[in-house]
C-alpha cells in the first residue's frame, strides 16, 4: 500500500527507467490527461503518481550462453517504467525525505551522452561477463585504439585500464 494520497497534490521528480532520454510522458487516469515533464520538479496530483507506480514492462533476463560467450535472453520479469522521488506533500504542507520508488534512477539530463547513452556514475560494469559485441562497442565508446584487431581478453584489459601497482606492505 503506497503512502500516497488520490487527493493530495506533490511535488515530486519522475524518470523514466525503460526509456531515459524521454523527456515528458503523458498519463491518464479516468479521462484525465496530463503531460508529466521527466526528470524535473514538478507538481502531479497522487492518482496519477500511483498509475506511474504502477506501470511496468517486460524486462528481459540475460544470461551468458557458456558455448558461444554471448548473452542470451533466458526469461522475463516485470519492471517498474518509472522512478517517482517525492519532495513534498504539497496538500497536507509536509516536505518529506522519500526515496525514488521503483528500482531506477533520477538520471541528471546532463548525464545523456549525444549517443544516448546514460553514465550512472561510479557504477562499475562487468566486463568478464560481457560478450564480444558489446565489449567492442564499449571500446568505441571509449575511444580505445585498434578496436577491430583486439580479441575478448584484450578488449576487457584495455577497457579495465592500467593495472595498479602492486605496494609490498
Amino acid at each position: 500500500m503506497s503512502f500516497i494520497q488520490a487527493g493530495h497534490q506533490y511535488k515530486c521528480v519522475v524518470s523514466s527507467i525503460e526509456q531515459p532520454n524521454a523527456e515528458f510522458w503523458p498519463v491518464s487516469v479516468n479521462g484525465r490527461r496530463i503531460r508529466v515533464p521527466l526528470g524535473e520538479q514538478t507538481v502531479l496530483p497522487g492518482t496519477h503518481i500511483n498509475a506511474l507506480n504502477d506501470a511496468a514492462y517486460e524486462k528481459p533476463v540475460m544470461d551468458i550462453d557458456p558455448e558461444t560467450g554471448q548473452r542470451k535472453i533466458v526469461g522475463s520479469k516485470w519492471a517498474p517504467r518509472f522512478s517517482v522521488q517525492v519532495i513534498a506533500d504539497l496538500t497536507a504542507n509536509l516536505s518529506l525525505e522519500v526515496p525514488a520508488l521503483g528500482e531506477g534512477y533520477v538520471i541528471n539530463k546532463t548525464e545523456v551522452s549525444s549517443k544516448g547513452a546514460v553514465t550512472f556514475g561510479d557504477e562499475p560494469k562487468d566486463y568478464d561477463n560481457m560478450g564480444f559485441q558489446e565489449l567492442r562497442r564499449e571500446a568505441f565508446a571509449k575511444g580505445v585504439k585498434n578496436v577491430n584487431n583486439l580479441k575478448k581478453q584484450d578488449l576487457i584489459n584495455e577497457l579495465k585500464g592500467p593495472a595498479e601497482p602492486e605496494t609490498e606492505a
